[in-house]
């Protein structure tokens, strides 16, 4: 195989350097290339795909005559071997495939003389998908083919042609062919949802993405127009529609607030999609609205209105009130997310709504009507308990008794048919929703008597369950309600303290029990998917699980634990107002079957009680019965499906234990748990044998030494004796499982044993045997740490000898990672120790040029830890290049994993980070944009924080230059002209006194022209910029004004950054000589479209008034502020966000900075204080208008408080300033009024600052705050505090005769 692969490489260098080949020889290449697609090694695939791509570089002529057997060949390629296929493979074929098809589009002609279009193409590749639509890996890798296919063609091209890609995939979605499947076609519809994704949402900017949600707005009026027509549901036009909305809720995550500008277009479309008779589209319409009012929380208050009003319209139709119910209740829960919230009377309209509705089918037939009409009702209360305390509070009364009814008025006496019972299940389900979201999200208002009363009603709905009606092969529907049930109630049952329900865990265990034994239908195979969340994060390298990659989206369909299949948001319809699931848009959280979701629940509930037993004969019982439930399962996959589900569960508990420090009981108790846990580690399924490791290592925790060196023992022997690859593989992971938790000395006692033992496992021929005790070894090392030191140097030469030799990813990934731990081990002994460090070296390097990107993981982490404990023996200039290849790639953790290393290299040295990098800072700002994994967001932006603290001081006008481009749109070719324009002014950054100079003549008079950056408006950008990116940049503007004020001052006195003289003066780059330009920065982002960027320029334009109010401008005659030049910006930036339209929280931002704009003193002219003095008084004539009805009374509440506080600022300053004085004239004819609201303020905080036991004392509403708002709003006034009594104590003092004020006022 290795010769093989030599030979396909060699014959690629040839064709790709050489420059000509003769064509007969090209055929026979052709040929044997075109037949290693389907070679057994993975290697040879790969390689035969490179060179393939090669010839098709060199000589598109040979694709273009054969291109439907070539692209076959591609596709049998991503089957064939399944075990040998992998994601990396599948991009390469991808890849292939793409690199054939795109030099043919509109250019080389085949034999039959037909030009190749790109529909031609795409034609081809969508009937290859549907002939291979049920075969996975095909599937999978012709989705990833499509989305490499559009990256080649140009951002332009893709835009324009947005409507013909959207209706092709939708299409695919659709066919007659996927739809006799529904688990297929749930498959299909997700590919083709991450292809509009990733090719459309992803890629395009601004303006691209919103005319591909207006087309998919476009295709869902027509379907939905069709159904009208039909009132039937088809099941094709059906996809079409869940399809395009899914698409449309991850455009719109990924845009964000900016979709406002099309949400009147947006809205319509979406609440028709209520009136579906579809209950999966319905639910899906109403996970878009949910995205839309995420994203713009203020359309809520036009949404909820508009569902009001149809619930009415719609109800003799119970079809379209529950469509209408759950859009009105996802707009509610979209609401919660935000700081605004809904208005007080649209709560309580839901309310009503929602108790309307669940009396109404409470007291009717049982009919698919009133299941309809019950869930309605029960979505409205759930949406109310999900916005949290705020909502709640004001109808906890009456949701507490909606809720407790079903549950306290079950008679179990009662005879009930099988739609009686559905309908008592809906309302059931309903009523613990709605506790499960009130013990999640309330907790700061549910005290201990409410927790009880709450136990018994669950231990209420428990007494339920032995009396639902047994299993019916013809009643699925019913079945599945039944499993949602008990899925709800062990959820409610693990929220709530287990103490207060300990002594009815005998009732409980038996129902858990026969949930997870499949005791109730013998058909049952259902698997828990918790299994591998109960592993160890550091296993998961054993499960080859698909996470790593930007097409985890679909690789997960391909993951060996796919138990439940795709989760989706149709499995349980109250998900719609599960706060916080919907945010991510990760299709993995959306919730699974519901036997699926039942079996998760009780693996959670068994491991809270079983801790708690108190007798080792009921923990032996459990255990003896689990061995008893898994021998008796006749059927292979259900004995397996019940040892999945005890195995997690099991191991759940015990590692409850350990965070308790229980033992897990006598000698008989632990021979039984030692028997079930061996027994799984020769299970043919890696999850099993992986979770039976951890249960090993976690049994070893719960125990003493003594039984820990048994089982090491015992296990070691197994290895020897038994030779099956799944029976070593497990046994060495539980060795390195019970060191890793065992403690160094523990574990140093063993370690001469399990050496010797894992050293010879590693060099097992059996790559999967190989890869396994790698990972036990490097548990070993990790766990021995400084012992470990006589077995470094054969450790080091076994992981050298498997690097070099024809092994796959996996095994080189854990030889790598056992390379790591042993730099860690070694730690700064490294620098000592020559040889061992070159060696290191060496293998860092390889493991840095391999095809595999987890691979290259390994080499990353490498070298953190070379940087950490050798860090003068790290090249940075020769590193630096590899690092921004790697930031580039598609592989997720790796970017993450190199831009940790970034940062660890910009907190050692970020000076010689920032000169070698050559515009690395830029390059990480651009994945900003494109980077959706939080964790690698946070540390993209720990590196420019870590660069501008460094650097900031030094070279402000770099930064600045780069934030601008960020906000105004700066494509990347105008980056590069801009790039050429500048010299290069960065070669001095080695002197301390930070005098660098900008190429400029520090004699001259600073130019504003010259000075000023240039904003480049564009009609669109090649690297679209996201409002997220701007508002990090405004961020990183203030961040640098703040690290100038940090800098180190001229004798201790004055800083040259905010001295126009002293920067002058010493030369260099200077904050102040860059005044205009940080204006102008500001001024953008203040004027913006969207609140979350225009609040942040507005907190910048703050924080420059204050930074440079007292610098002097030495070109103006007398003592004028450097600030004067700038007045007419700053007030252009401040009037817009005082208008009508304008959000709460912007307009108390504005009047903050307004505030901060006056008593700087830039300006001392009373007119023009006067104008500024308007926009205030503008908003303090407001102060006593109704509530803005677009969101919740606090919203009101928080601008009136920040209208007062600036006021407050103002006249605080005026008075305790004498310098200031001339302030007084122009606010003197509002003093009085403002005094009369600022003691009525300190009021209404004494009021709301009392403490719960005093709640019936305190008035529902007071002079500032609304009935239902009072536990919202305190903050609110706790920050405005300071700032009014101070202001009001001025008053008091000041005024001359107390008595001219009312005699309550100050009391």
């Amino acid at each position: 195989n290795h010769g093989r692969v030599e030979a396909l490489q060699s014959l690629e260098y040839i064709i790709t350097y050489t420059g000509h080949t003769p064509d007969t020889y090209l055929k026979e290449i052709y040929k044997m290339a075109k037949s290693s697609l389907s070679d057994k090694s993975l290697h040879n695939r790969m390689a035969a795909a490179s060179l393939l791509r090669a010839l098709s570089a060199m000589n598109p002529q040979f694709i273009a005559n054969d291109l439907d057997s070539c692209i076959s060949a591609a596709c049998r390629g991503f089957e064939m071997y399944i075990k040998a296929s992998t994601h990396v493979l599948r991009i390469s074929l991808a890849e292939t495939i793409a690199a054939f098809c795109s030099p043919l589009i509109g250019g080389v002609q085949s034999h039959a003389t037909r030009s190749t279009t790109f529909d031609n193409i795409m034609s081809l590749l969508d009937t290859l998908f549907i002939k291979h639509y049920t075969i996975p890996e095909i599937r999978i890798g012709l989705t990833e083919t499509f989305v490499l296919m559009l990256q080649t063609r140009p951002p332009d091209w893709v835009e324009q042609e947005t409507r013909s890609l959207v209706s092709r995939f939708l299409q695919l979605s659709s066919h007659p062919k996927v739809m006799t499947n529904t688990i297929y076609a749930a498959s299909v519809r997700r590919c083709v949802q991450f292809v509009l994704r990733t090719s459309l949402g992803k890629r395009l900017g601004h303006k691209g993405r919103t005319d591909t949600i207006l087309v998919l707005c476009a295709i869902i009026t027509d379907v939905m127009k069709a159904s009208d027509r039909d009132a039937s549901i088809d099941g094709s036009s059906t996809s079409t529609l869940i399809t395009a909305l899914d698409t449309i809720s991850d455009i719109i995550g990924i845009v964000g607030n900016a979709i406002s500008k099309i949400t009147d277009q947006l809205v319509p479309v979406l609440l028709g999609v209520a009136l579906h008779p579809s209950s999966e589209a319905r639910i899906t319409g109403a996970r878009s609205i949910r995205a839309l009012v995420e994203a713009n929380p203020a359309r809520a208050a036009d949404i909820a209105p508009q569902c009001l009003k149809r619930l009415s319209t719609f109800a003799g139709s119970p079809s379209a009130v529950h469509g209408t119910a759950l859009d009105l209740a996802a707009a509610l829960t979209g609401t919660a997310c935000g700081m605004l919230g809904l208005p007080q009377e649209v709560t309580n309209k839901t309310v009503q709504a929602g108790l309307n509705l669940v009396s109404k089918a409470s007291s009717s037939k049982p009919e698919p009507a009133s299941f309809l009409m019950m869930n309605s009702g029960w979505l409205l209360l759930s949406s109310i308990v999900s916005i949290g305390p705020s909502a709640v509070l004001p109808h906890s009364a009456e949701l507490i008794g909606a809720w407790s009814k079903p549950i306290k008025s079950f008679d179990k006496t009662v005879k009930l048919s099988v739609k009686k019972w559905h309908l008592q299940l809906e309302e059931l389900i309903g009523a613990l929703t709605c506790i499960f979201l009130y013990l999640k999200h309330c907790r700061t208002i549910i005290t201990e008597d409410a927790q009880q009363e709450m136990t018994q009603l669950f231990l209420k709905a428990v007494k339920i369950i032995p009396h639902l009606p047994p299993f019916s092969k013809n009643a699925e529907i019913f079945t599945n309600i039944k499993a949602l049930y008990r899925a709800r109630v062990y959820s409610c049952l693990t929220l709530v303290p287990p103490s207060l329900y300990e002594p009815k865990f005998h009732k409980l265990i038996p129902l858990v029990v026969v949930d997870l034994a499949l005791s109730e239908n013998a058909s049952l195979t259902s698997m828990t998917s918790l299994l591998q969340h109960q592993c160890h994060a550091e296993d998961s390298i054993l499960l080859k699980t698909s996470g790593e990659s930007d097409y985890a989206t679909v690789e997960q369909q391909l993951d060996l634990l796919g138990r439940g299949g795709l989760g989706s948001i149709s499995n349980d319809q109250y998900h719609v107002v599960f706060p916080g699931i919907l945010s991510e848009q990760k299709p993995t959280e959306l919730p699974l079957h519901p036997q699926i979701e039942v079996i998760d629940a009780a693996v959670q509930l068994f491991g809270i009680i079983f801790p708690l037993l108190s007798q080792s004969k009921q923990r032996l019982q459990l255990l003896e019965h689990f061995e008893t439930c898994i021998a008796s399962a006749k059927q292979a996959n259900r004995s397996q499906a019940i040892r999945v589900n005890i195995f997690s569960a099991f191991l759940c508990a015990l590692k409850r234990m350990v965070e308790m420090k229980l033992t897990i009981g006598n000698k008989k108790v632990r021979t039984v748990a030692h028997r079930v846990t061996i027994g799984a580690l020769h299970n043919t399924d890696p999850f099993v044998r992986c979770a039976a490791g951890e249960a090993m290592g976690r049994l070893g925790q719960v125990t003493d030494d003594g039984v820990i060196s048994e089982a090491i023992s015992a296990l070691v022997e197994n290895v020897q004796v038994n030779t099956s690859p799944d029976s070593r593989t497990g046994n060495c992971l539980a060795i390195g499982c019970i060191l890793r938790y065992a403690g160094n000395v523990v574990a140093s006692r063993h370690l001469k044993v399990t050496a010797k033992v894992l050293h010879a496992l590693s060099s097992d021929k059996n790559e999967e045997v190989q890869t396994w005790a790698l990972h036990a070894l490097m548990l070993t090392i990790d766990a021995t740490s400084f012992d470990f030191h006589p077995h470094v140097h054969t450790t080091l030469q076994l992981c050298s000898d498997i690097l070099h030799q024809d092994t796959g990813a996996t095994v080189q990934r854990t030889a790598g990672n056992v390379v790591n731990a042993l730099i860690t081990t070694l730690g700064p002994e490294i620098q000592a120790q020559v040889n061992l460090r070159h060696k290191l070296q060496y293998l860092l390097h390889n493991l840095q040029q391999s095809m595999w990107p987890s691979v290259e993981l390994a080499a990353m982490h490498g070298m953190q830890q070379l940087i950490l404990f050798a860090p003068s023996y790290v090249k940075v200039p020769e590193f630096l290049p590899v690092l921004k290849d790697k930031l580039d790639c598609q592989h997720s953790l790796l970017r993450h994993a190199a831009i940790s290393v970034l940062k660890q290299l910009i907190q050692r040295d970020g000076q010689t980070v920032f000169k070698s990098g050559n515009g690395i800072e830029k390059q990480i700002f651009r994945m900003l944009d494109s980077e959706e994994d939080k964790g690698t967001r946070l540390a993209i932006q720990e590196c420019i924080r870590g660069f501008q603290t460094t650097l900031g001081a030094r070279i402000p006008s770099h930064w600045l230059i780069m934030c601008n481009e960020i906000l105004s749109g700066a494509t990347e070719k105008e980056d590069e002209a801009l790039a050429m324009q500048q010299p290069q002014q960065y070669d001095n950054l080695d002197h301390d006194d930070g005098k660098q100079s900008l190429n400029e003549d520090d004699n001259e008079d600073d130019d504003e022209a010259a000075q000023r950056v240039q904003v480049n408006v564009t009609t669109r950008t090649v690297l679209p910029t996201t409002w997220q990116t701007k508002m990090f940049a405004v961020e990183c503007v203030r961040q640098l004004i703040s690290v100038c004020q940090e800098a180190p001052k001229i004798d201790g006195y004055e800083s040259p950054h905010f001295n126009l003289t002293l920067a002058r003066k010493i030369g260099g780059d200077k904050l102040i000589l860059r005044l205009a330009d940080l204006i102008r920065t500001s001024f953008i982002a203040a004027t913006s479209s969207t609140d979350e960027v225009k609040k942040a320029g507005l907190h910048a334009l703050d924080d420059i008034i204050r930074a440079f109010s007292e610098s002097q401008d030495p070109d103006v005659d007398g003592n004028h502020s450097i600030l004067e030049q700038f007045q007419a910006q700053v007030t252009s930036a401040l009037r817009p966000a005082f208008a009508e339209e304008i959000s709460p929280d912007v307009k108390y931002t504005a009047c903050m900075t307004c505030a901060s704009w006056i008593i700087s003193g830039v300006n001392k002219d009373a007119v023009d204080i006067k104008r500024l003095l308007n926009l205030l008084a503008k908003a303090l004539d407001s102060i006593e208008d109704s509530p803005d009805p677009r969101y919740n009374e606090r919203a009101t509440t928080m601008f009136r408080l920040g209208v007062l506080q600036a006021w407050a600022i103002v006249y605080n300053c005026a008075v305790s300033d004498v310098n200031k004085n001339y302030l007084l004239p122009c606010i003197k004819s509002t003093i009085s009024r403002l005094n009369t609201y600022w003691i009525q303020t300190l009021r209404d905080f004494a009021f709301v600052s009392l403490p719960a036991e005093y709640s019936n004392q305190i008035p529902d509403c007071g002079n500032f705050y609304f009935a239902g708002t009072r536990s919202t709003v305190v903050d609110f006034y706790r920050t405005a505090f300071p700032g009014l009594v101070v202001a009001a104590a001025n008053e008091y003092d000041n005024t001359q005769d107390v008595c001219s004020q009312p005699k309550s006022l100050y009391q």
